[in-house]
């Protein structure tokens, strides 16, 4: 997990850094496909958001998630990276 999403709170890093560590573990059992990982991150996102923390649609929130499941998801598995465009 990232140290640091740049959320308001030390549990808005949590609870996002938790979100995302989920779907990078559901990418690699096969849960989650190229095509539809954009769907899952905007879906993950309205979680967090839904949690209390709405400030992960800020910019650096989004590129933080961005980077994260870039180099743990799409690198590894050779997908076209992501950008932050969704």
């Amino acid at each position: 997990m990232a140290d640091d999403y740049e959320m308001y709170t030390e549990e808005g890093n949590r609870v996002l850094g938790a979100a995302v560590d989920a779907l990078v573990l559901r990418a690699q059992a096969g849960e989650v496909l190229a095509t539809g990982l954009m769907a899952e991150i905007v879906e993950m996102l309205k979680g967090v958001e839904a949690s209390g923390h709405g400030e992960c649609y800020d910019t650096e929130p989004e590129w933080a998630v961005v980077d994260q499941v870039n180099e743990r998801v799409c690198v590894p598995m050779r997908w076209m990276p992501i950008t932050r465009d969704f």
